[in-house]
């Protein structure tokens, strides 16, 4: 194993074991339109394992996800089991992650966003949570 392959797995556990815990929405935007704050209140994120759960009132979805911590921007790939895998891009802070990605499950949804900027056009939508403390 080289130096870079040592690093490349140094930082994915790292990002993999922040990325751990509870996360409120604060704000998501979809294809250039901030949604309201009333229309996210109940939604969370959940991440145990290699698993999330975006919570939304009393309706869950669970993916399995993977992370790339070493392209730039960082890259998240979201797996629904019936439906496919969505590739997006993230930005992990301290207290804050930020998830930009196409929910569309064609060709387009695919594409990765290289950037975290939603148009009408790119048909991205950007999600900013907010670390929930235990």
């Amino acid at each position: 194993m080289t130096a870079c392959e040592r690093k490349g797995d140094a930082s994915q556990s790292k990002d993999e074991d922040r990325i751990q815990g509870a996360w409120k929405v604060v704000e998501v935007e979809e294809k250039g339109r901030q949604r309201s704050s009333e229309d996210i209140k109940d939604s969370k994120l959940i991440v145990k394992g290699n698993q999330m759960d975006f919570v939304r009132g009393a309706e869950t979805v669970r993916v399995s996800y993977r992370l790339d911590p070493m392209s730039k921007p960082k890259a998240i790939d979201l797996e629904e089991a019936k439906r496919g895998t969505l590739s997006g891009i993230y930005l992990l802070e301290e207290k804050k992650l930020t998830i930009c990605i196409s929910f569309a499950f064609s060709a387009e949804g695919k594409k990765r966003p290289s950037e975290f900027k939603t148009t009408r056009e790119n048909r991205l939508t950007l999600m900013v949570f907010q670390r929930v403390q235990p």
